[in-house]
């Protein structure tokens, strides 16, 4: 039961194995209550952000929360996980809501309760399959950390960085600061893949950074596309091989290009 209530209380994983969800944000915390933003694909096309008050609950192993910023035809929604140890191995995990619709009509009302049934149910199936695979996170769980520094415009390097794109992904962009990405077509070896680019201004310039995440499936290992790696070891310790050089070449070529265009503006001064 704890595996699967902190599965639920770590929102900021909810990208990994949450297919709809693009990015979360914890925007307050006090006790046991937070404030966070959410940004999920809706219908497979559009990203739409909400934002959610959550209270955590530890010793009943339940968590409440309510959308403060439904959108038409929602009215308001809320609701509830809640979590029952079933024996040593099992545990019940129920996620309930009730929500209005503008002007109660009878049609929309039944089309949100399809859409929020069908929502809890793909939210459920997440919650289970990382909950069953917790033993092996460490293993199919593949998180790193890099970055450049950029001796030239934050906003040519920024510029840079969202026009480049070697999958297809969604992007959240937060201009000259941070984006967001997630891979909405994964190769077959892997479950997710998610990530950011981030841009800090200081003195010296610009620090460039990037952090990419993935889910590796626990059949990964001999997958041709990780060089046919025998163990989830050699499969993960391959992949992060990969993406790093894919990484570097990203923030490389983010750093010729800003700092080219800073040569090129301060050119003109130069030669007077």
């Amino acid at each position: 039961m704890r595996v699967a209530f902190g599965v639920v209380v770590d929102i900021s994983m909810w990208q990994l194995f949450m297919p709809p969800v693009v990015h979360t944000e914890i925007l307050e915390r006090h006790g046991a209550g937070e404030l966070v933003r959410l940004w999920a694909l809706t219908n497979g096309e559009a990203v739409r952000t909400w934002l959610y008050r959550r209270h955590l609950d530890t010793s009943e192993r339940r968590i409440t929360f309510v959308n403060e910023s439904p959108e038409p035809p929602l009215a308001s929604l809320r609701g509830a996980w809640s979590f029952r140890m079933v024996d040593e191995r099992k545990t019940q995990v129920e996620r309930h809501h009730e929500f209005g619709v503008v002007d109660d009509d009878p049609l929309t009302a039944r089309r949100a309760a399809e859409g929020a049934d069908a929502d809890a149910r793909v939210e459920l199936d997440a919650v289970s399959m990382v909950a069953e695979r917790h033993r092996e996170l460490d293993k199919i769980l593949l998180s790193f950390e890099e970055g450049l520094l950029v001796r030239g415009p934050v906003r040519a390097a920024y510029e840079f960085l969202d026009e480049v794109s070697a999958t297809k992904n969604v992007r959240l962009c937060f201009p000259h600061r941070k984006i967001v990405y997630k891979d909405v077509a994964v190769p077959e070896h892997l479950d997710a893949l998610t990530g950011h680019w981030t841009l800090t201004e200081h003195q010296d310039g610009v620090t460039v950074g990037a952090r990419h995440t993935a889910m590796i499936k626990p059949s990964a290992a001999g997958a041709p596309a990780l060089g046919g790696a025998a163990t989830l070891d050699d499969a993960r310790a391959h992949l992060r091989e990969q993406l790093g050089e894919a990484s570097m070449d990203v923030l490389r070529r983010a750093r010729d290009f800003a700092e080219g265009t800073r040569s090129r503006l301060m050119g003109p001064i130069a030669s007077r």
